[in-house]
């Protein structure tokens, strides 16, 4: 939960910049975010920062242990074997 706490301080910036392109508000990403600073200051960057923490916490709490009992699962069918790195990553895609 931490780890998404923290991570949104990166992604909801980027976030936030991304979608007033998209939505044809400012025709590229500099001058999104000079519109932002200029006319939020640099706290609009973070503008839906908890609403996304919050959408992202449930989600991990979910993704997180899902993925560590299907790598015990495999490494028990294995014998004691560790997943590799690939098996891994497929088993956090499920």
């Amino acid at each position: 939960m931490v780890g998404e706490t923290v991570a949104c301080i990166m992604v909801v910036p980027t976030e936030n910049i991304k979608q007033k392109v998209q939505a044809g508000l400012h025709p590229n990403a500099w001058m999104a975010l000079r519109s932002i600073l200029a006319n939020d200051g640099p706290l609009g960057l973070y503008r839906g920062y908890f609403t996304t923490v919050m959408r992202e916490v449930p989600f991990s709490v979910i993704q997180y242990p899902i993925w560590e009992a299907l790598k015990h699962q495999l490494t028990l069918r294995r014998e004691g074997c560790p997943p590799a790195s690939w098996e891994s990553g497929a088993c956090g895609a499920v």
